[in-house]
């Protein structure tokens, strides 16, 4: 990607990473993302592929919350419009990208607790079939 392509916005602790292809390509690129804080570090790589768009969906359709966030004891999940009966299990992934954690998704609830107590402080992220919604653990 040129590097007119990448830019990162935003200030303090919330920071956006926006990758604008070159236009009329498609094709495949690999990302790596290294998160520190001065003493460990986590990084995490993945594919990202362009390809021509056919057709927009909204997003406010298909999203999950996690709040509190950060968070201490528990999270709650509120999922919003998308239907749980589609995803049986609530996962919750480290940056390193190990399973830490698996709970049943209750399909009668529009939110869940989840409790979390007993994880260590750091990043987390939250998946519920296709989507995924980071939040962090504060001891």
């Amino acid at each position: 990607l040129p590097k007119d392509s990448i830019k990162i916005e935003g200030s303090g602790k919330t920071r956006t990473l926006k990758i604008t292809p070159t236009k009329k390509k498609s094709g495949e690129s690999f990302v790596t993302i290294k998160v520190t804080d001065g003493k460990d570090t986590a990084s995490t790589q993945f594919k990202v592929t362009v390809t021509k768009a056919t057709s927009v969906q909204s997003e406010e359709a298909n999203t999950i919350t996690v709040s509190p966030n950060p968070a201490s004891d528990y999270i709650e999940i509120n999922f919003g419009n998308i239907a749980t009966s589609e995803a049986k299990e609530i996962k919750i992934y480290n940056p390193f990208g190990e399973c830490v954690m698996t709970v049943g998704a209750i399909h009668e609830l529009p939110q869940q607790r989840i409790d979390i107590s007993h994880l260590p402080a750091g990043m987390y992220f939250v998946r519920l079939g296709n989507l995924t919604e980071k939040f962090v653990v504060i001891r």
